[in-house]
């Protein structure tokens, strides 16, 4: 009994404690008042029962005042309910004080990034290294699902961006880098993890990069959960240490532009399928698809896709880890190969998915 006690009175700040303190003084009060209202009116007013007190006392500490039920006695009138009336107005006042508190409390917690995120299936990404690049991002991620949860975990903002709360973006304050924040974002329950590279412009950031990453990993395998985790590489150079990772994907920031604006110099508008083909708002994109089969040449392939209605095209393949696009004709399929395909939606891949295994090569 003394430890309950002890534990109760250590959580006497605490938002629980302060509300549940109140409803049982509120509810001690009433029984109090309408006790007092049944001995005082009893004698006064014919019929009257300790039901009808009780719930005089409880209409009259919430001010509702039906009227059903009123002292007539000088006693119930300047004894009883007096001090219903000042006690009762007191504790619903309070009552409200406590709950606008934990509101207003968790509100100014969500907006600094302190709640824990209670999402599923959401994509994490980790820095900030500008508003307006998390803002596309989250606008490519939710073209095709536009209630997809975005949780951006950053330690250089002081609080939730209104440009992400129009967004219905959450945010959660602290470095990527630390286990419990990640923990916190609820990375577990995760269906994907963006790190971006801290400042775009210092190749040292790759090495915190490397670390979020790895974090990322060890958190899954204690989970027993497969993280696919994409990583924004600024140093081609260390594109060996991040897959030291075992981060899911690579993306190289530095150098893209400049192979864009040699491909648009050789061949004009080039840029504009480049375009096309990194964005989900448009056109077609990219995406790769396991393979149902053990052999065969790629050209067969090829002709034998041409025979579906979908709008679906192969257009390589992924074999252990190396792209090949644009194979040669007599290149054989191997075990374990993924086609990449060129189609217009997601919708596309999934139905062209269940046709594949009926293509005979």
């Amino acid at each position: 009994m003394i430890f309950f006690l002890r534990r109760w009175f250590a959580n006497r700040e605490r938002l629980a404690f302060k509300l549940v303190n109140a409803l049982i003084v509120a509810l001690l009060l009433n029984v109090t008042f309408g006790v007092l209202f049944y001995f005082a009116e009893r004698n006064a007013q014919e019929g009257l029962t300790l039901v009808d007190s009780l719930w005089w006392a409880m209409v009259t500490m919430t001010t509702v005042g039906y009227g059903d039920f009123f002292a007539t006695t000088w006693v119930g009138r300047f004894l009883v309910s007096y001090p219903c009336f000042i006690l009762g107005i007191g504790i619903i006042g309070y009552l409200l004080g406590v709950v606008a508190e934990g509101m207003i409390d968790r509100l100014s917690r969500k907006r600094k990034g302190f709640m824990k995120i209670k999402h599923t299936g959401h994509i994490i990404i980790c820095n900030c290294p500008h508003t307006d690049k998390v803002l596309r991002i989250a606008d490519e991620l939710r073209f095709h699902d536009s209630k997809l949860p975005i949780v951006v975990v950053a330690d250089n903002l002081e609080e939730n961006p209104s440009e992400f709360v129009e967004k219905n973006i959450d945010f959660v304050r602290g470095r990527p880098v630390v286990e419990t924040i990640m923990l916190q974002a609820n990375i577990i329950e995760s269906s994907g993890i963006i790190i971006l590279a801290r400042d775009p412009c210092d190749p040292a950031c790759d090495a915190e990069s490397y670390a979020t990453g790895s974090i990322v990993e060890q958190i899954g395998d204690d989970a027993g959960k497969e993280l696919r985790t994409v990583v924004e590489v600024i140093n081609p150079k260390n594109e060996r240490m991040m897959t030291r990772a075992r981060i899911d994907g690579l993306v190289m920031a530095d150098g893209l532009s400049d192979r864009l604006l040699v491909q648009e110099l050789l061949t004009p508008g080039s840029q504009n399928v480049f375009s096309q083909l990194l964005t989900t708002t448009e056109g077609s994109e990219i995406y790769t698809i396991d393979s149902s089969h053990d052999s065969g040449k790629f050209i067969d392939l090829q002709i034998e896709v041409l025979r579906f209605s979908d709008d679906v095209q192969i257009i390589g393949i992924v074999r252990q880890g190396s792209v090949m696009l644009n194979p040669g004709r007599s290149t054989e399929i191997e075990p374990g190969d993924r086609y990449i395909a060129l189609a217009r939606n997601r919708s596309c891949i999934d139905s062209f998915k269940t046709q594949l295994s009926e293509i005979k090569l």
